[in-house]
């Protein structure tokens, strides 16, 4: 189930840099924590590159403020 998710998720960044739209938006804000944070449950996100290279975009946001264990 969850990497059917990640997929989803890895898939809708591929084909844009937000998750839905041109700019960030709340959904961006909800999901990013969630997954930032999903390493510290074993889960492997090496598999999804555009999840990743979407965290980045995140944290590069202005006035961003990561909190311990999120990726920066």
């Amino acid at each position: 189930m969850t990497n059917r998710a990640l997929k989803v998720i890895d898939d809708a960044l591929g084909n844009g840099r937000w998750l839905a739209g041109d700019d960030p938006g709340i959904a961006d804000l909800a999901v990013y924590p969630y997954l930032a944070l999903s390493p510290e449950g074993g889960i492997d996100l090496v598999p999804y590159p555009d999840i990743l290279r979407w965290f980045g975009d995140i944290c590069r946001l202005d006035g961003y403020v990561g909190m311990p264990g999120m990726q920066e």
